[in-house]
């Protein structure tokens, strides 16, 4: 079961863009949906997924679990 939740952000990085999934195999609705749109407007950047539900369940998402990323 997949649910939409709208405070979601991806991250967006010079070759590839990194979408939260909702569901461990990125194939609920929702993922697949998300996937074909940033495709669409990200045509020259790789789109890739990772689960995220923990993150999301718990308050934040990508985005939040990379403040403190140094790189």
């Amino acid at each position: 079961m997949c649910i939409f939740v709208p405070s979601i952000y991806a991250m967006v990085t010079i070759k590839q863009i990194i979408l939260p999934a909702l569901s461990p195999k990125h194939d609920c609705d929702s993922d697949l949906a998300a996937s074909k749109v940033f495709s669409r407007i990200f045509k020259k950047k790789t789109i890739r997924q990772v689960y995220a539900r923990p993150l999301i369940k718990d308050g934040g998402a990508l985005h939040c679990a990379t403040w403190n990323l140094y790189l």
